[in-house]
């Protein structure tokens, strides 16, 4: 089952994910959502965060990533 990115915690990012990290995943998720309203957010949570190089999904879908 999945954990959508809105109830996720850093755990869901893995052990070394800080809450700074959690919160630029939620972002980004925000971001592809807006862009793509026909995706739930469990939809957008499997799409950004898929293998876990959620940066190189979200831009694949239209995110911003501010460096």
């Amino acid at each position: 089952m999945t954990t959508d990115f809105r109830n996720m915690d850093t755990e869901h990012l893995g052990n070394e994910a800080t809450e700074a990290d959690l919160a630029e995943f939620v972002e980004l998720c925000e971001q592809v959502q807006a862009l793509h309203p026909d995706m739930d957010d469990d939809d957008v949570t499997d799409a950004v965060f898929g293998n876990g190089d959620y940066y190189r999904n979200a831009k694949k879908l239209g995110a911003t990533i501010r460096e």
